[in-house]
């Protein structure tokens, strides 16, 4: 089983909360999954709750419902869902997923997506 990275101080978590870090939860199109086909959910990344014991930030969407890592594992393999964000080692880290695991991918920069638009 590959082994995750030291934790980060939780100084250095927090000053990861308050920037600019996004990710989107992306359901694949697909006509078998109805309601969630092409669905992408914004993701808020929250600062730890003061009684957590891992002391690490939480992955929440608009509806307050909180992504971990079973959720996120059995989405993943299930309806083949993934993970977009600007920092792919920060999002591992809050759902304690080790480095070779997929599903979280680098989201492609505002130039990047409009070159792979069609001309």
């Amino acid at each position: 089983m590959p082994s995750l990275r030291p934790r980060r101080r939780v100084a250095e978590l927090g000053a990861l909360v308050m920037s600019a870090v996004s990710a989107i939860l992306v359901f694949p199109e697909d006509p078998d999954l109805r309601q969630l086909s092409g669905r992408r959910v914004p993701l808020t990344i929250r600062p730890p709750h003061p009684r957590s014991t891992w002391k690490l930030p939480s992955l929440v969407d608009g509806d307050g419902q909180t992504l971990d890592r079973d959720n996120f594992r059995r989405l993943r393999v299930k309806l083949g869902a993934y993970i977009e964000t600007h920092d792919v080692a920060f999002v591992r880290e809050v759902l304690g997923l080790p480095s070779d695991e997929p599903g979280i991918l680098k989201a492609p920069t505002p130039a990047q997506a409009r070159h792979s638009l069609p001309s």
